[in-house]
């Protein structure tokens, strides 16, 4: 059995933070898509208002809780 090192978990966990934006990327563009659909529905909105909230906080979190 290998014994993971902090470093190389931090690598492994880097990778998987970094695929996960490029996810998160293709889905904001889903996301306008179907916005664009329903240009007049607040809802869209809304979804975006969180999703900003949660990476700000996620922002503050890296940067040590500075803005």
């Amino acid at each position: 059995m290998t014994k993971s090192t902090a470093d190389q978990t931090y690598k492994d966990r880097k990778k998987e933070v970094e695929v996960m934006l490029v996810k998160i990327g293709i889905a904001l563009e889903k996301h306008a898509k179907g916005q664009a659909k329903k240009s007049k529905d607040w809802g869209c909105v809304g979804d975006l208002n969180n999703i900003l909230w949660k990476l700000t906080d996620v922002n503050k979190f890296l940067r040590n809780g500075q803005k």
